[in-house]
C-alpha cells in the first residue's frame, strides 16, 4: 500500500511539473512573398507558450541561439574571444 501511494504521489509530482515547464509547437507558415506572386514560401515556426507568456518565432532563430551558447561557453573554458558574424 505504501508503494502505491508513493507512486502516485510520484506520478502528480510529474505530472504537475510538466505543466509548469513551457509547451513548444511547430508550425509550417505557408505565405506569398508578394501579394502578386504565385510562388509560395514555406517556413518553419515555433510557438513556445509558459504562463507569462507565448513566443511565436523562425526555428532557425532557435537553433542559431543553441549554437550561438555552445560557442560562448567555448570561448569561456577556452578564454579566447571570437567575433560573431551575421552569415
Amino acid at each position: 500500500m505504501k508503494k502505491l501511494i508513493s507512486l502516485f504521489l510520484l506520478t502528480a509530482f510529474f505530472a504537475l511539473n510538466a505543466q509548469e515547464t513551457a509547451n513548444r509547437f511547430f508550425y509550417e507558415l505557408t505565405f506569398k512573398p508578394k501579394k502578386d506572386s504565385a510562388r509560395l514560401d514555406k517556413v518553419m515556426m515555433i510557438l513556445d507558450i509558459t504562463k507569462e507568456k507565448s513566443i511565436y518565432r523562425d526555428y532557425t532563430m532557435v537553433a542559431q541561439d543553441s549554437v550561438v551558447k555552445i560557442q560562448f561557453e567555448q570561448m569561456q573554458k577556452s578564454g579566447v574571444l571570437k567575433i560573431f558574424q551575421k552569415r
